[in-house]
């Protein structure tokens, strides 16, 4: 009966980015394994379903927003009703986080997922957008997509990340206080010391600190301010 409605129904055509996909996966604006650096698991979902070009979306539709024909890019960077505001967004945000501007927003800042606080901006602003787009085509529902909005799911993969970063070193904390060799403990500290800068290197801005608990500050060089 499929065979009849539907002539080769059971034959994957795949789409053009696809194909590429098929012929280069180290094609430059395909990059997959710096999208692991997404923490929130709706951004990283996003940013790896448009790579792949498998948008729970139907192929041939026209933006609600701006009705022109909706593709993957549309969605994101070329939609003439938000990208004015997202790199106006993206531009203020970068500035106000001292992190590198790679505007104007368009496919190619998917190449710069550099540190966790790029790569989850970019992943925030890519969940707003899709939920944007979402409200206005199925609820009919016109939302706006602001600064504080894309700035909250930013701390919340930050206070995810420094959730993870103090509970393991509370627990090298515990190690280095029961540690009896003096080299032993010489490295532990320095792994602790390690672990902050990294931290503070990735997300610490004058966007968005964290108040670090009192016994940390000892292991804290002058670089790891987190308020």
């Amino acid at each position: 009966m499929m065979d009849i409605k539907y002539k080769g129904w059971n034959k994957h055509q795949p789409t053009t980015g696809q194909k590429l996909i098929q012929k280069n996966i180290n094609h430059p604006i395909l990059p997959f394994r710096e999208a692991r650096s997404i923490t929130t698991i709706k951004g990283r979902d996003l940013a790896w379903r448009y790579l792949l070009k498998a948008l729970p979306k139907h192929h041939g539709e026209n933006c609600h927003s701006c009705k022109e024909e909706e593709s993957s890019m549309h969605i994101f960077f070329e939609c003439k009703s938000i990208k004015q505001n997202i790199d106006s967004i993206y531009q203020k945000v970068c500035k106000d986080s001292n992190n590198t501007y790679h505007g104007p927003w368009s496919e190619k800042v998917l190449g710069k997922l550099l540190t966790p606080f790029s790569s989850n901006l970019i992943g925030a602003i890519m969940e707003s957008i899709w939920y944007r787009r979402n409200q206005i085509k199925f609820n009919d529902n016109t939302t706006i997509i602001t600064e504080n909005q894309i700035i909250h799911k930013i701390k919340k993969a930050r206070d995810a990340e420094w959730d993870r970063t103090r509970k393991i070193v509370e627990k090298q904390l515990r190690q280095e206080l029961r540690c009896t060799d003096n080299r032993e403990s010489i490295n532990r500290t320095a792994s602790i010391k390690r672990r902050h800068e990294k931290f503070s290197h990735n997300w610490n801005s004058k966007l968005m600190t964290i108040n670090i608990p009192e016994h940390f500050i000892p292991y804290c060089s002058y670089n790891t301010n987190y308020s």
